[in-house]
């Protein structure tokens, strides 16, 4: 029988986030990091959700540098998924203006920031995914606030596709259209 995956509570996360935290004060450096929650970790750590598959962040270039051997070492002897993506470059598409919108999150650590990115921003990378989960997702962002389909069709337009990628994510997005504004 396979090994069971690991699932992220709130708890859990910030027990995670402590560690990493740790790591950083420990091997001694001085600088903040900060990481920017997406997917189902801004859903738990906002308290939309009650836990997550995985750990997601987007993060700068430069600390990803940094933290990538940190997250190597995690993935590794924790048998956990945490996914970092460099300068908002996701599979086949970017966006940094994911950053340019976030909001800093509650949590206090020593070297890390915590942001969550904005919701608008949330519901693009939920739309050009397009699972079941991410439907789900969208909903409850939705049924939080209202987004006017004018202010996601203006932030979709500066996402940079592949362009071997556009047609795929631009269908994801249409249907995304009908299925919450049409």
């Amino acid at each position: 029988m396979g090994e069971k995956e690991p699932v992220f509570t709130r708890r859990k996360t910030l027990e995670f986030l402590d560690r990493l935290d740790e790591g950083l004060v420990k091997d001694g450096h001085q600088r903040k990091f900060k990481l920017y929650c997406l997917g189902g970790t801004k859903m738990v750590l906002s308290g939309l959700r009650y836990m997550s598959k995985d750990v997601d962040f987007l993060l700068s270039r430069e600390d990803f540098t940094t933290l990538s051997s940190y997250v190597a070492e995690f993935n590794r002897r924790e048998n956990m998924r945490f996914d970092v993506f460099p300068g908002a470059e996701f599979s086949g598409y970017s966006y940094p203006d994911f950053f340019r919108h976030s909001k800093k999150a509650p949590y206090k650590f020593r070297r890390l920031e915590l942001y969550f990115i904005d919701d608008i921003d949330f519901v693009i990378t939920k739309a050009l995914a397009w699972r079941r989960k991410d439907v789900e997702d969208i909903k409850t962002i939705l049924n939080k606030k209202k987004i006017s389909r004018m202010e996601i069709m203006r932030r979709f337009e500066k996402v940079k596709f592949e362009p071997d990628r556009e047609e795929e994510f631009r269908r994801k997005f249409d249907e995304f259209i009908t299925e919450f504004y049409d």
